[in-house]
């Protein structure tokens, strides 16, 4: 196994809708030493994050366009999606509470303007 490195990361990371096992794939490494490459570096971390909303914003999509063209109320099926990977948007069954140390805070312009710096490098 090579050792990860940020430009490969990056490569790998492209279309992965931002799910570790795909991206170990890719990197012929474990789901685990993609874990701790993001632990070392959290700025790429964003960039998963970001990859993985766009996973996000597909179902948000498809879930709009059923309702309001197909006038399909039975969405059942992108409601797990929603459920599972949209928490951060507010898709959830249960209300989760967390408390942990604070290691940055973005304002969501922050947050775009920093990933957009990283995609350039």
């Amino acid at each position: 196994m090579a050792r990860l490195i940020i430009t490969t990361f990056k490569v790998a990371l492209k279309d992965s809708g931002g799910n570790q096992s795909i991206i170990a794939q890719r990197l012929k490494c474990t789901r685990q030493a993609v874990s701790l490459f993001l632990k070392k570096n959290p700025k790429m971390r964003l960039l998963l994050d970001a990859e993985a909303e766009k996973v996000i914003d597909a179902a948000e999509n498809v879930l709009d366009s059923s309702i309001t063209k197909n006038k399909d109320l039975d969405s059942a099926k992108w409601k797990l999606i929603h459920s599972k990977r949209g928490k951060a948007r507010g898709y959830t069954n249960k209300q989760e509470i967390e408390i942990a140390a604070v290691i940055a805070t973005f304002t969501k312009e922050e947050r775009e303007a920093e990933i957009k710096r990283l995609l350039r490098k």
